[in-house]
């Protein structure tokens, strides 16, 4: 049996190969992770507080919504139509339903619900639609009395077809936890 030695220069090339693979291969699994399992976020707004803060970073889970539907009180990421950028808020609202916001309080389909913020709201809303379109979801941030939501892009965007909602083909994710500047599950 012989053994074959390399020069110096032969296992140079080897190492330079092996981490050329390594880099690659790192390269891609990244990018499958991120295409195709999660969404790593930095929260662009204080619109959660106090859940979650502007510039926390989280991470949701891509195929949260595959197997399932949306649900009241999930916290979302999704693409927003109105600016070129990620939001997160908690859907609030399910397609079918009908939705009002008296006194502080969230009534679907005529009955109030369990609000998930600590802040009690200061406004009323009723709107102009009758029930939520199927495929969308009304949503709102924890932040209630300072968030742009699914009320007040209706108002800015009268113009637009059902501009007060989020349609379930730009939601990213479910959020799954924070993990900076304090670790948080969800």
């Amino acid at each position: 049996m012989q053994l074959k030695v390399l020069s110096k220069g032969g296992i140079v090339k080897n190492q330079i190969k092996s981490f050329i693979f390594i880099l690659l291969f790192s390269v891609a699994i990244a990018f499958v992770i991120t295409h195709f399992l999660i969404v790593n976020v930095i929260v662009p707004t204080g619109s959660m507080i106090p859940v979650v803060n502007e510039n926390d970073r989280l991470f949701a889970n891509r195929l949260s919504y595959v197997f399932s539907e949306p649900e009241r009180g999930d916290i979302i990421v999704f693409d927003s139509r109105f600016e070129d950028k990620l939001l997160l808020k908690r859907i609030i609202g399910l397609p079918g339903e009908s939705l009002k916001i008296e006194n502080g309080l969230i009534y679907i389909n005529g009955e109030p619900i369990e609000d998930f913020s600590e802040i009690e709201m200061k406004w009323n809303y009723t709107p102009e639609w009758d029930v939520i379109p199927e495929g969308m979801y009304f949503v709102l941030g924890d932040n209630r009395n300072n968030s742009l939501d699914s009320p007040e892009w209706e108002l800015y965007h009268p113009d637009i077809e059902n501009a007060a909602f989020v349609d379930e083909k730009v939601i990213l994710g479910k959020v799954l936890f924070k993990y900076f500047p304090k670790f948080k599950l969800f």
